[in-house]
């Protein structure tokens, strides 16, 4: 073989080197379903984890006695004990009534032992209750992940991003609506964040838009960040009102939850002041 065909079989060899490379990591990436199954099944073996949490929450009423638009911004971190329902999570919750100033606290929540023990930064006092039996703990949070995941009608992979240094595969889902709206309750219930319950109420006709992202490590298959929007507008009808009341309520949502530090060693422990919390349990509105 002459030195000129050497160098034109070996010119043409490199794409074909370069395909057959980029095939092989195509081959080797799980399918979606694949993705979804795996992140399922590896989240039922956390025992422990961290979160932190940001959502912003804007309702908008339109008509009646007190029109105006509420925004609310919540930002958290915490850590879980699953299999001992624990954890422990601090919380900074700015609040902004129609007309008025920005109302900004701080609160501090422990989980422990089937109690609930909540700190008032602002006002130094600690209160506590007991959580009724079946009450998910804060292990369901978890189980929201999941949730997201089962429940989706349809996932698109959209390639691989980093999360705090974690490559991770991204899905980007058609989520259920309720699935999702409950979601977002679970994410601000802690920070006493309410909205209308979507029960009884169309979801499909009273949302405008629902927007849904998953980053999935790579190598361990548990979700990283979770990214949502929701856009729904309530009728009178929808919470039990009249027209007299509001013409609509408006609530746009949209949160960011990133998930770190899986099953590694917790210790929650409640600080001392907390044993002398005072007991409300059978005093919070819908409890």
């Amino acid at each position: 073989m002459t030195p000129t065909m050497r160098k034109v079989i070996g010119l043409a060899a490199i794409p074909i080197a370069a395909l057959a490379v980029f095939a092989a990591g195509c081959a080797s990436r799980p399918s979606t379903q694949e993705i979804m199954l795996k992140t399922i099944s590896a989240t039922q073996g956390v025992t422990s984890l961290k979160t932190a949490t940001g959502l912003v929450a804007t309702t908008e009423t339109k008509g009646g006695s007190k029109p105006g638009a509420t925004d609310i911004t919540i930002s958290g971190a915490g850590i879980v004990d699953v299999p001992g329902k624990n954890a422990a999570l601090s919380l900074e919750m700015t609040f902004t009534p129609p007309g008025e100033a920005a109302r900004t606290v701080n609160t501090d929540i422990f989980v422990v032992g089937g109690w609930e023990y909540v700190y008032s930064v602002q006002d130094e006092t600690w209160t506590k209750f007991s959580l009724p039996t079946g009450t998910k703990g804060p292990e369901s949070q978890l189980e929201q992940q999941t949730l997201l995941l089962r429940t989706a009608s349809t996932a698109v992979y959209e390639g691989q991003e980093d999360v705090d240094g974690v490559k991770c595969y991204v899905l980007k889902l058609t989520p259920d609506l309720n699935t999702l709206w409950q979601w977002f309750l679970y994410q601000g219930k802690a920070a006493g964040l309410q909205q209308p319950s979507p029960a009884g109420v169309n979801l499909a006709k009273a949302t405008k838009d629902a927007q849904l992202k998953i980053w999935v490590d790579s190598e361990k298959f548990l979700v990283r960040k979770v990214q949502g929007s929701m856009a729904v507008e309530f009728t009178p009808a929808d919470v039990g009102a009249s027209a007299s009341d509001f013409t609509s309520i408006g609530v746009v949502l949209s949160g960011e939850l990133s998930l770190s530090d899986y099953n590694l060693p917790v210790d929650i422990r409640l600080p001392a002041d907390a044993q002398k919390a005072t007991d409300i349990t059978g005093k919070i509105p819908g409890q």
